[in-house]
């Protein structure tokens, strides 16, 4: 391939990524089989199978729009959410609450008995 096409900020910036970059990751997060991939390595469960891979989720709940970085559907019917994070002025913690809690809510028919809300878990 030519690269020669592109500017040299634009290779200088290419050749820079790394997978916690978000432009990174959300080409990364596409592929089903990278997402189950990561899932399998850090859970330790090499068996676990990722049915459903949707990058930059937009989930609308509780007054608030947020974007998980990737929301995947295990087959077990627990929602993953792979959050890739480099900074660190965030309060992580109750960020992830707040996510665990939105997504729990958005993917929860209204009348489920509370035995049967789906398991959401934040990576």
């Amino acid at each position: 391939m030519d690269y020669g096409q592109y500017s040299k900020a634009t290779r200088e910036t290419a050749e820079n990524l790394r997978i916690i970059d978000d432009a990174m990751f959300r080409l990364v997060a596409e592929r089903k089989e990278v997402c189950q991939e990561i899932l399998r390595t850090l859970l330790d469960r090499p068996q676990l199978t990722v049915i459903r891979v949707t990058p930059q989720c937009v989930v609308t709940s509780l007054h608030r729009e947020i974007i998980l970085d990737v929301l995947c559907i295990l087959e077990d019917g627990t929602y993953m959410n792979i959050e890739m994070q480099k900074g660190i002025e965030n309060d992580d913690i109750k960020r992830n609450r707040f996510y665990a809690a939105s997504t729990t809510a958005a993917y929860t028919p209204k009348g489920t008995d509370f035995s049967a809300i789906p398991r959401v878990t934040i990576l």
